[in-house]
């Protein structure tokens, strides 16, 4: 779990030095000589008026998205750089996601580890080491010397493993009675056979958990990547147009500017 936050913040780290870059500066350039003679002349008439809407407008430049902050935006949270780029379906898809995917996470880790302890639990009532050593002593040297494994001497993770996985251990279950030394040919605990139900039912819910955090990092990696590629569309699809012109109010001459955005 420690290891996804790592890879997420260093993530994270790397993609904000992209945006630490100085951005360009967007101005509007209006064309020399704009506030020229028709704001130094006593009057203006319709005529020249007229002439002077004819001319070329000033073109500001479009309003930009930075792919660098879209990056930076969902590689914090997945989907806010999609949403900065205007991509609200997109934004929603990878926000699910990243919700989805935790809520997955915490759902299958909590009952992981809930069988976890269940299952371990179980054992401690139900498999005695005293009861498996008194029947493992009781074995002729050579018979001794064919077991392959050696039972750790504290619980760990391997102990709770190897008194269900191999059947060696079975004479420690309560439920085997009277075990004789063929015991580890044969399966007859079936306390052996639930305890090892409940350790796959935790191990596989375990897993799905590992496999959301996995999801969590691609989502976070996907989505930022994605997020630059939408601002960079956003800025080939906008276009905005700036019209000055003159018009007549109450007869005097009136400078209007009017913003048109296409797409």
């Amino acid at each position: 779990m420690k290891s996804i936050f790592r890879i997420i913040g260093l993530f994270v780290l790397f993609s904000a030095g992209f945006v630490w870059a100085k951005e360009p500066t967007q101005s509007v350039v209006l064309r020399p000589g704009f506030w020229g003679k028709p704001f130094q002349s006593q009057g203006l008439s319709a005529e020249n008026a007229l002439n002077f809407n004819d001319q070329k407008p000033a073109q500001p430049k479009a309003i930009r998205k930075s792919p660098k902050r879209a990056l930076l935006f969902s590689a914090i949270l997945p989907g806010a750089g999609e949403f900065y780029a205007e991509s609200k379906w997109k934004a929603a898809f990878f926000a699910g996601v990243e919700i989805g995917s935790w809520a997955a996470y915490f759902y299958y880790h909590k009952d992981g580890a809930n069988l976890e302890n269940k299952f371990k639990i179980y054992a401690d009532q139900n498999w005695s080491k005293e009861r498996w050593l008194q029947w493992f002593n009781a074995l002729p040297a050579e018979q001794k010397q064919t077991f392959a494994h050696a039972l750790p001497n504290t619980k760990t993770q391997q102990y709770y493993e190897m008194i269900g996985k191999y059947m060696e251990f079975n004479a420690g279950w309560d439920d085997v009675k009277n075990p004789d030394p063929d015991i580890v040919k044969q399966d007859t605990s079936k306390k052996s056979l639930f305890y090892m139900e409940l350790r796959e039912r935790s191990n596989r819910a375990l897993k799905v958990a590992t496999a959301m955090t996995a999801i969590v990092l691609a989502n976070h990696v996907i989505s930022a990547m994605d997020a630059a590629w939408t601002a960079k569309v956003f800025n080939k699809t906008v276009k905005q147009k700036v019209q000055m012109k003159y018009i007549y109010l109450n007869n005097r001459p009136v400078f209007m500017a009017q913003l048109k955005t296409e797409w």
